[in-house]
């Protein structure tokens, strides 16, 4: 996941890993110690900010505009809705088969829905939990006065003081998860009655990228051709603002490197371990 690579690649520059081959046990703790590592940022001293008084004026204001948090690429659940598995996130292998892929993006698609926005992670009991998107959710719940809306059955108020998230199938095309913001979006002003309504967007890595495009084209598709693309920043009339937090909007060297030498929990470790190279 991506917050759990930039983790390791701060924490690896602090903590080096053994580069002797690693026996079965040793392969066991040295994970083991890995994700450790992840979860507690190595070593060093965390200072945690006093978010009860950096908030403090927002918690004690009402009417705050609503708040839609997208997350990153991996951060939502992937379920089978046939079964009730989730796919995602998952220690080992399911059935399930392989996203199609096919130059007809629409086409590219199979049964799995998206689940709840990933808040913390443990593929294992012996394995420390991770906290994924929990902080920022608490943030906004506990500390910046805001509540969890619901897309589908939105309390009477929920045009305030309320934040929604877009949980999404991160491996559909950016355009196919950007319109579908826009669609529930538009569903949602209407069972708010809200026609005016604007939200803020609060949006991770990959989503950022989903939020621009919605800003920027609304429902539509990109045109078929070569030819120039002019933004109609239709999806402007439904957001106020957007928020990005380590948004790649200029590309990401790091995805360019895994297309051509394959995934590795070590990413950013400078060396690759086989049996964690896929």
């Amino acid at each position: 996941m991506r917050d759990l690579s930039r983790a390791s690649s701060t924490a690896a520059g602090r903590c080096p890993l053994n580069k002797r081959p690693l026996t079965r046990s040793r392969f066991f703790i040295s994970t083991l110690i890995l994700v450790s590592l992840v979860s507690s940022g190595c070593i060093s001293a965390r200072r945690t900010p006093n978010l009860e008084n950096i908030f403090a004026a927002a918690r004690s204001r009402t009417g705050k505009r609503p708040v839609i948090v997208i997350p990153g690429i991996l951060g939502s659940e992937l379920i089978n809705p046939k079964t009730g598995q989730t796919v995602w996130p998952s220690a080992f292998r399911t059935s399930q088969e392989g996203l199609p892929i096919s130059p007809n993006l629409a086409a590219n698609h199979d049964d799995l829905v998206p689940g709840k926005i990933i808040e913390t992670l443990r593929l294992a009991r012996v394995l420390p939990e991770v906290y994924v998107y929990r902080d920022l959710l608490e943030a906004l719940r506990h500390y910046a006065g805001y509540r969890d809306g619901d897309w589908e059955k939105p309390s009477a108020d929920g045009y305030e003081d309320t934040f929604y998230v877009f949980a999404y199938d991160w491996r559909l095309d950016n355009v196919a998860n950007a319109r579908e913001l826009v669609r529930r979006i538009v569903r949602l002003k209407a069972r708010l009655q809200r026609p005016d309504l604007k939200f803020t967007i609060v949006a991770h890595s990959m989503g950022g990228l989903i939020a621009r495009y919605a800003a920027m084209y609304g429902d539509a598709d990109l045109p078929d051709g070569d030819g120039p693309i002019q933004p109609s920043w239709a999806g402007a009339a439904h957001i106020s603002k957007i928020l990005m937090i380590g948004v790649p909007n200029e590309g990401s060297t790091d995805a360019f490197s895994t297309i051509i030498e394959g995934y590795s929990i070590t990413e950013g470790l400078r060396r690759r371990v086989p049996l964690l190279n896929k």
